[in-house]
């Protein structure tokens, strides 16, 4: 039997700005059988390639700059929330990793309310390290 259906290749994005991805899955949806279902790569052995620096010595270690110099403060907290995001999805992988972050500050002074609550956002992934940069 002959059956209808729709794909889409499921992306883990890393970078918009750079258009830098890793496909991770694949969601079928068949609407006449009334099948959807999804099937995702529990692995994550890209991880070399979608960070900066990133090196495996029992578990993974990855390194993260991000930049804080942005032009208002909400995109300094919404940037913090995105980044607390890629973390969490990380929590569900098999295998074990610690992310170091370093965030750089931003130049314009009166920025530096939001920026020094980014850390605090980004701690909430107790997967995750913060280091600022400071002046």
């Amino acid at each position: 039997m002959k059956t209808t259906f729709t794909y889409t290749v499921l992306r883990y994005v890393h970078d918009i700005a750079t258009g830098e991805f890793v496909n991770v899955g694949v969601a079928l949806y068949a609407p006449e059988a009334k099948y959807v279902s999804a099937l995702c790569n529990p692995r994550y052995s890209h991880l070399s390639k979608m960070f900066a620096d990133a090196w495996k010595n029992g578990v993974w270690n990855l390194n993260q700059p991000v930049s804080m110099d942005l032009q208002d403060a909400d995109s300094i907290l919404d940037k913090a929330n995105r980044w607390l995001g890629r973390a969490t999805n990380l929590k569900d992988s098999t295998e074990d990793f610690r992310l170091w972050m370093l965030i750089g500050e931003p130049k314009v002074e009166k920025l530096r309310p939001a920026y020094a609550k980014a850390p605090n956002i980004l701690n909430l992934s107790n997967s995750t390290r913060v280091a600022l940069s400071m002046r």
